[in-house]
């Protein structure tokens, strides 16, 4: 507020606070963000109106040595599949190799791995072998939300939430007061023309949350060739690759902050 009313255009950067905080990641480290959606009428058998699932991940990976890899990535465009579980499997393959810090940005990643354990857990044991395991790995990685209270207690694993690092220890005047990463970001895909999206939803670009979920309906709704199916497909794996991205842009930022410091 101060900076706002004096029109202060330095960031505000508590070095000391974040550094204590960063001493605290074990390399590699594993940025991601999750695609989801919860309609009221169900894309699948036995499940309740808004019941969440999960479709899409990116994961971008940093060594200690500083190389960034955008390490992993997973769609499920499979018409009429229940997506979660299979979901749960790509991404445990992807971050089950270390012991590396897990990233997010914002509640949203911790709230569907939840979801997805209660699934796990009403989930039919021969028809999904593997339940016990997938639910196991979960509580290593996430913190039990309010439909799992008491369920398990989070470990030394827990995803790291970058959005409430930025609240505590970083506010530049640029953002406008905004602290979503896509709002600030400039335009990274150079190949990303609009005749790229022009498949998606009206004249809508694939822009926001919003819009992958309404992408990932007609994905599951509509009848469509292969073209216009590979054109959504390349449009949402773009768009959630950006914002892992975004990510390893903020935690290089705050290293060369560190460094220069």
């Amino acid at each position: 507020m101060e900076k706002a009313r004096s029109r202060d255009p330095n960031p505000y950067f508590d070095a000391e606070g974040l550094k204590a905080e960063m001493m605290k990641w074990v390399y590699p480290l594993h940025f991601i963000d999750f695609e989801t959606t919860a309609v009221a009428i169900p894309f699948n058998r036995g499940m309740a109106p808004y019941e969440g699932i999960a479709f899409q991940f990116s994961h971008h990976r940093v060594d200690e040595d500083g190389g960034i890899a955008h390490a992993g990535q997973y769609l499920h465009g499979e018409r009429g599949q229940f997506p979660s579980f299979e979901f749960l499997r790509a991404l445990k393959k992807n971050l089950e190799e270390d012991e590396g810090t897990v990233f997010r940005y914002a509640d949203h990643e911790n709230t569907y791995l939840n979801i997805i354990y209660s699934q796990l857990q009403n989930a039919d044991p021969e028809e999904v072998p593997d339940r016990q395991e997938l639910s196991g790995w979960i509580t290593t990685v996430a913190r039990p939300t309010k439909r799992n209270t008491g369920a398990w207690v989070a470990g030394k694993r827990n995803m790291v939430d970058l959005l409430d690092l930025v609240k505590r220890y970083f506010y530049h005047p640029a953002t406008g007061g905004s602290n979503s990463l896509k709002q600030v970001l400039p335009p990274i895909f150079d190949d990303a023309e609009d005749s790229d999206l022009e498949h998606l939803i009206s004249d809508l670009k694939l822009a926001d949350g919003a819009a992958a979920m309404i992408a990932y309906a007609r994905m599951q709704f509509s009848e469509m060739g292969e073209e216009e199916r590979g054109a959504i497909e390349q449009a949402l794996l773009k768009y959630c690759e950006l914002d892992t991205l975004a990510m390893v842009m903020l935690w290089e930022y705050w290293s060369k902050e560190l460094m220069a410091d």
